[in-house]
């Protein structure tokens, strides 16, 4: 299998759980490495519910900011990162990603919602292997490293266990 990005992936029918027009800019797809969506895929059978993308076209790729984002696609490199919402409880998901060695930055982000009427937690995913271990954070307001908080970590963790 030759795939040069996700758009290939998705397109040549290699995701079984994602279609181009979950997107909110499908093309965004070419800058992405395919193996966020393989993995997303995978995550998606284990989990065994929906996982949404976001809506936002940052949630996915970003050609400004900060360098060091698992988002960014400038000079040439393809994203690392997706951001998703699952379709019930967040902190089930989050489990299944942390059992899958693919995903080294994985996020809870609790003060991101899919609509105001649908609270939700967002993850993060991102496969940058380049760190020497994984990053595990939660954002409400402010981020909350397991590495350097681990307290507060697991006590905000907690709070993503919404149906």
């Amino acid at each position: 299998m030759i795939i040069k990005n996700a758009y290939e992936f998705i397109e040549k029918g290699y995701a079984e759980h994602f279609t181009l027009t979950e997107w909110p800019v499908p093309e965004d797809l070419r800058f992405v490495d395919y193996k966020v969506i393989e993995y997303l895929d995978d995550l998606r059978e284990s989990f065994g519910h929906a996982i949404y993308p976001s809506q936002l076209p940052a949630g996915l790729v970003r050609n400004d900011g900060s360098q060091t984002s698992r988002h960014y696609v400038g000079d040439g490199q393809l994203g690392q990162a997706v951001d998703v919402f699952p379709s019930v409880n967040t902190l089930e998901c989050w489990l299944k990603a942390i059992e899958n060695r693919a995903w080294f930055g994985i996020g809870v982000y609790l003060d991101t919602n899919v609509s105001r009427m649908q609270p939700q937690p967002m993850l993060h995913l991102d496969i940058d292997n380049s760190r020497s271990s994984r990053s595990l954070w939660v954002r409400d307001g402010d981020y909350i490293f397991k590495s350097t908080n681990p307290e507060k970590f697991w006590k905000k963790l907690s709070e993503a266990y919404r149906t």
